[in-house]
């Protein structure tokens, strides 16, 4: 019954870790399409993900770059998985195609930066860089540059694809709030507005005040691209309360489901397991069943002999009859002839052939050494159990 169960629990791990591999990894990353000049070059999608950030998620093209932000806390560990999907060289007439990742990752406390480090990955598709947050840490900044180098005789293609990421990772609100371009709160009216008009002049803040931007980029014509960008950004700040609704929905269901599923795959080998019980339990009663019958007929085989054996005891033990007594007659003590001595011996032989014979006869029954069951002739099986002899 321990094997049985030992299988049982082996499977259930085995589907369960099945399960998250295919299942989990749906709703932690997030794939975007590139521009369709990336495409032309190759590069088909790029996946970014940082795990163990709460709400990460694309906060839209700022800067020539693609920004992610999340809600990380100090000392958590973060795992960056960032990196591009690549299109068949038989899709696009590329001979060779190289890739390199770029990761500088900048450490602050508040707007001091604590350190910066460099990563570098060529030739590969796909970065993991596990990251533990300083203790003295609130914000992680991280700038991934990916870059795809295409060779070929064409010099249509014969040229570099770069496509810029950064992760905002912060615990403080303000630092995602102006990630994301939202207006940042603050106690005094004055700041505020400081920080509006300043957002004209700063790369971060370049999306908090829509009309100023607008106002003062109308000569140049690129007033128009701010009013996309920021109306892009601000349908994604106000999507953000559904989209996080929707995400928390789909886990709550997911979870649900696989509760269920693990339930389900529980009852059924729970009822296999008791199936498989039953069927030994019954393999063992019919075994002792057919064991005490061996032995009840094994008795009775001893029963039906006593009579013999008996019969047997009391000729040896009652003595020579009066038959087989010499008689008082002198004459009988003299040597008879030889015909007279054979005849009396085989009187005695006759007589006594019967005796020997019954005694063979339960001499040499045998009987199985497993089941008890008499054996048939010489035979190397018993009928019963069907056990070698």
């Amino acid at each position: 019954m321990m094997k049985t169960f030992s299988k049982t629990i082996a499977k259930l791990t085995i589907v369960t870790i099945l399960f998250c591999l295919f299942s989990l990894p749906c709703f932690a990353e997030l794939r975007r399409e590139p521009a369709a000049s990336i495409v032309e070059q190759g590069l088909t999608a790029i996946t970014v993900d940082a795990e163990g950030a709460d709400d990460f998620r694309y906060a839209g093209l700022k800067d020539k770059r693609h920004t992610y932000v999340g809600k990380i806390k100090p000392e958590s560990k973060i795992k960056f998985v960032i990196g591009g999907s690549l299109k068949n060289a038989k899709e696009l007439p590329i001979t060779g195609r190289t890739s390199l990742i770029r990761l500088q990752v900048t450490v602050k406390k508040g707007d001091t930066v604590i350190k910066t480090e460099n990563f570098r990955k060529e030739n590969m598709s796909n970065v993991f860089l596990n990251y533990t947050v300083p203790k003295d840490a609130d914000t992680l900044e991280v700038i991934e540059v990916f870059t795809l180098t295409n060779k070929s005789k064409d010099s249509k293609f014969n040229q570099k694809v770069t496509t810029v990421n950064k992760l905002i990772l912060s615990a403080r609100e303000e630092v995602l709030a102006a990630a994301l371009g939202q207006p940042v709160t603050t106690n005094s009216p004055d700041k505020k507005t400081t920080t509006d008009t300043d957002g004209k002049k700063t790369t971060t803040d370049s999306n908090d005040k829509k009309t100023t931007v607008d106002a003062n980029n109308t000569k140049d014509g690129s007033g128009k691209n701010a009013e996309k960008t920021d109306g892009k950004n601000g349908k994604s700040t106000e999507e953000s309360p559904e989209a996080e609704a929707a995400k928390r929905f789909t886990r709550i269901v997911s979870g649900i489901a696989f509760l269920v599923f693990l339930a389900g795959i529980g009852f059924h080998f729970f009822l296999k397991n008791r199936k498989s019980n039953k069927i030994a339990s019954d393999r063992l009663a019919r075994k002792e069943q057919l064991r005490l019958q061996a032995i009840e007929r094994q008795k009775q085989l001893k029963q039906n002999n006593r009579p013999e054996e008996m019969q047997e005891e009391i000729q040896r033990t009652d003595g020579p009859t009066e038959d087989t007594l010499p008689p008082d007659n002198p004459q009988h003590a003299i040597p008879q002839t030889g015909e007279q001595n054979v005849s009396a011996a085989a009187g005695v032989a006759q007589a006594v052939e019967p005796n020997v014979s019954a005694a063979a006869g339960a001499a040499h029954t045998r009987y199985c050494q497993n089941c008890g069951a008499p054996l048939k002739g010489n035979s190397k099986f018993c009928e019963n159990c069907g056990s070698k002899v």
